[in-house]
């Protein structure tokens, strides 16, 4: 039997149409009992496969062998991309987004850190088709929605993995005058953001514009009728909490743009 490795021979078709009737490729081969063969067929698009089960060099007394090849079709591997989520129906168990607001027709700001309890944005622009390209840097920006059960049945969890161990972005107890009626987020550990009612948001998307809405705002423990939402406060350049009162004048609309 033979072990060890073979040379490789490459073989340049330049009339590639033939391929569609060509299918065999002749092997001259010591004689020898093989195992663990693979052929490669290199294309301009791919690289296909065949190995043992499709290769039968066994029989010591041949030296040539033909080999039937049968390309399958080629299926190109999705390019990924970070697309403008239109409706509610977007949102989904364990999808990655990117908490954006609209800057010009090119480009958007992007929640990318924690900054004293905001998140600041960056700038990202999109391609050509809309949408804005995954690389390294982008995935790095994506906010993982988490579907809630029980008693948070339909409301979603924030796990921004740039923010390191407190990842977990939630909503403030209140967002009142004392703080001009901008409110900052809260964070949370793996451990802990589970069970805690302000983790939970409850997110809508409506021709475009996503409201993430907060839990019922409480003030010295008691429930004040009012809600908040995530918004872009356009003259600090940060993403943060709105309530009721806040000026609209401050205030851009969140838009989520989702890899698929």
């Amino acid at each position: 039997s033979f072990s060890g490795s073979s040379n490789t021979v490459k073989v340049t078709l330049t009339d590639t149409p033939e391929l569609r009737n060509l299918k065999y490729v002749y092997l001259v081969v010591a004689k020898g009992d093989y195992t663990g063969v693979k052929m490669d067929v290199e294309t301009e698009l791919t690289t296909y496969s065949f190995a043992d089960g499709k290769l039968n060099l066994s029989d010591e007394n041949t030296g040539l062998f033909r080999v039937k090849v049968t390309l399958p079709d080629y299926e190109a591997p999705k390019e990924e991309a970070f697309v403008k989520v239109s409706s509610t129906a977007d949102i989904t168990d364990g999808s990655k987004y990117l908490m954006a607001s609209k800057k010009s027709d090119t480009e958007y700001y992007v929640a990318y850190k924690k900054d004293n309890d905001y998140l600041r944005a960056t700038t990202v622009s999109l391609d050509e088709k809309g949408n804005i390209q995954k690389t390294e840097a982008t995935e790095k920006l994506a906010i993982t929605f988490i579907a809630g059960s029980g008693d948070y049945q339909g409301k979603f969890a924030l796990k921004f993995d740039a923010l390191g161990k407190t990842c977990f972005v939630q909503s403030p107890t209140n967002v009142s005058a004392g703080v001009e009626y901008k409110g900052f987020f809260w964070f949370e550990n793996e451990s802990n953001y589970a069970s805690q009612d302000n983790s939970w948001w409850t997110i809508t998307v409506t021709d475009g514009k996503a409201v993430l809405k907060t839990k019922e705002f409480m003030l010295w423990g008691e429930p004040t009728g009012r809600f908040g939402e995530v918004t872009f406060f356009k003259d600090d350049g940060y993403f943060g909490v709105r309530a009721p009162e806040t000026d609209a004048e401050q205030c851009a609309d969140v838009v989520l743009f989702k890899l698929q």
